[in-house]
């Protein structure tokens, strides 16, 4: 049933972005209840006198007012509706059973939200998240304008916490500003001083590197834990020794023989930039009846918590020292620290002095990691716990996950406020860019595109995100756009020469290829390619000989070339070469593989061609030299 409601609501939202204030109201109808029957009709009514008398040329100063206050009367039926047709989480804890379970805020809500403020950071900090989640699901002005008294807080953690509860509400709520003037003039005044633009602008960029915390997840659990695995025991034995020096750095060349050593290195850069890579190890850990509630998703990390207080007792003072040391930084998002605490509690005491033993040995490099814990860091960590509460929360599936949102905030009306000046639009494109969001960022690109003269660097980039996205027809455009304003640049060549080949102009594209030869001779990156457009030009003598040069002058680098071997297959293939052509396709792709790259390559292949070709390598392995297992 809450699936159900939530497509209804989307389809709502989707009419009302439209401003298909009829459709909306025909698709209320088959939802109210009896409570809201009769509000419904006098909207009608009112909607119907506002179209009679635009029809009858009446001249009516305040239609566009109407107009908007028939919209937001709309949104918050909608919300209504839904919200009561959809079953809440139940909460018994305190403040969320007072911010969390009401629908909408009353007098009564906002005092005790400004209580629980006045209170102690634990308080304040869970007031701020039962009122952002509370938020997201049902706008509510009283709601926002809690966060603002939260946002002014002089607690780092506390104001921190609101900020990422505003921008997220106003991700999810970006249409609703507009009929709310006197939250907007709020949020402005907010907003004059730099330093909080600054701060939200910084956790735009946070929220949107939380996108990338699923595939960073995969690749550690694909790439990364399988090798270590198989290196234990080796790992083992390089462990345990009197000389830590030595067996770091024992450890340290293990690792990078394997290949894991530059791997982890890029995770550690990723995680000071602020990514997530905690999440695949701490997601494992989140089995504990501790976060069978949901507040407990999202409390601040504490020691006296009764849950993990008996880790600072006495039988574990020394343990619970060297470890709380161990995370008292910005790396772990605080339910992660709960999670590391909840799973060390499980260990038997005996085995727990000795790792506090072990850890104790280690306790001056531990210091050398510490960092003083910054706004940036907490805001950050905060995300993270959210992301977590969303996705593996045993309840989650009954809560609007943020996460699953697009985030291309330069198209809302927030984002206004945060770029006052212009100034904010190209880093923000540009840090997309550099992510990897290249569907976001090529609608900021055209959006300063629109906004400023003609300039190559723009089209360049732009053109560059339509190539990664596929869009080869636009990336021409803007390449050829880039090329009229700074001819002759050779980075802006390649890679429209490389869209024209995939749009099928081999012929164009070979011309630019032979430019960029003529310019840097015998490179690899343009050679290839331009033996490639031979081959799609039935030039196949001339393609040969260029794949002949280049395993002359790259003989590395054809050996691991897929399309190396493919392209000269063909070659061999029409030049009636046909043992070193199935050779050639042997090394290029596998077998179950390559019926479709010879469908798809635009050579003349039969039937019985494909036929032999598949079963010669499924019975032999010309790549090397002998018959095949299989």
């Amino acid at each position: 049933m809450a699936q159900s409601i939530a497509d209804i609501k989307r389809i709502l939202y989707n009419s009302l972005a439209d401003r298909s204030l009829g459709r909306v109201m025909a698709q209320l109808t088959l939802l109210a209840d009896a409570s809201h029957h009769e509000q419904l009709l006098e909207m009608q009514q009112s909607y119907k006198t506002l179209l009679q008398y635009y029809f009858d040329g009446v001249d009516d100063p305040e239609r566009e007012n109407i107009f908007r206050h028939l919209l937001r009367q709309c949104y918050e039926m909608t919300d209504d509706l839904c919200a009561a047709k959809t079953t809440r989480l139940s909460s018994e804890h305190p403040i969320w059973a007072a911010l969390w379970l009401p629908l909408r805020y009353t007098e009564e809500e906002t005092q005790a939200f400004a209580r629980y403020l006045k209170g102690g950071s634990v308080e304040a900090c869970m007031a701020v998240s039962a009122t952002t989640l509370n938020h997201i699901e049902l706008f509510d002005e009283p709601k926002m304008e809690c966060l603002f008294e939260a946002a002014v807080d002089p607690r780092p953690e506390v104001s921190g916490r609101a900020w990422v509860g505003l921008m997220l509400t106003l991700a999810v709520h970006s249409r609703r500003l507009e009929f709310h003037p006197n939250l907007t003039n709020r949020l402005t005044l907010l907003l004059d001083q730099p330093d909080r633009v600054q701060q939200c602008q910084t956790i735009l960029k946070q929220l949107i590197l939380s996108k990338e915390t699923e595939s960073i997840a995969r690749d550690i659990q694909d790439n990364i834990l399988p090798v270590i695995s198989k290196l234990a025991p080796q790992i083992k034995k390089h462990t345990g020794r009197n000389n830590l020096d030595d067996e770091q750095n024992d450890l340290q060349d293990l690792l990078d023989q394997n290949g894991i050593g530059d791997k982890m290195q890029e995770y550690t850069e990723r995680q000071m930039e602020g990514m997530d890579i905690n999440y695949s190890t701490f997601s494992q850990l989140k089995h504990f009846s501790f976060f069978h509630k949901m507040e407990n998703w999202l409390v601040p990390f504490d020691t006296n918590h009764p849950e993990i207080a008996v880790l600072f007792g006495l039988e574990s003072k020394q343990l619970g020292n060297v470890v709380k040391m161990l995370l008292d930084n910005d790396v772990m998002c605080d339910s992660d620290k709960y999670s590391f605490y909840l799973n060390i509690a499980q260990i038997p005491i005996q085995l727990r002095k000795q790792l506090a033993a072990q850890l104790q040995a280690e306790t001056e490099q531990i210091k050398d990691m510490q960092t003083t814990t910054s706004r940036d860091a907490l805001t950050n960590r905060y995300i993270q716990d959210l992301y977590r509460f969303c996705h593996l929360y045993p309840g989650h599936d009954k809560i609007t996950n943020v996460f699953q949102l697009r985030f291309d905030f330069h198209k809302s009306p927030l984002f206004r406020l945060l770029n006052p000046g212009g100034e904010f639009l190209l880093p923000w494109a540009d840090y997309l860019l550099k992510h990897g969001f290249t569907e976001y960022a090529v609608s900021a690109y055209t959006k300063l595109e629109e906004l400023g003269p003609p300039d190559a660097g723009i089209c360049r980039k732009v053109g560059y995100c339509c190539q990664r996205n596929g869009l080869y027809t636009q990336a021409v455009d803007y390449y050829r756009k880039a090329e009229l304003i700074e001819p002759d640049d050779a980075w802006t060549q390649f890679r429209l020469a490389a869209c024209l080949l995939k749009e099928g102009r081999s012929e164009e594209a070979l011309a630019l290829y032979d430019t960029l030869d003529a310019a840097h001779p015998n490179h690899w990156r343009y050679l290839l390619p331009k033996a490639v457009c031979e081959v799609k030009l039935g030039h196949f003598e001339t393609a040969r000989e260029l794949f002949y040069k280049l395993e002359y002058l790259f003989p590395d680098k054809v050996e691991t070339s897929d399309d190396y071997h493919l392209y000269l297959g063909h070659c061999c293939w029409m030049l009636q070469d046909r043992k070193a052509a199935v050779g050639h396709y042997a090394q290029a792709c596998k077998r179950e593989d390559l019926e479709e790259e010879l469908r798809m390559s635009g050579l003349p292949f039969s039937e019985m061609d494909l036929v032999v070709i598949i079963d010669y390598l499924r019975y032999n392995n010309p790549a090397k030299g002998g018959p095949s297992p299989s």
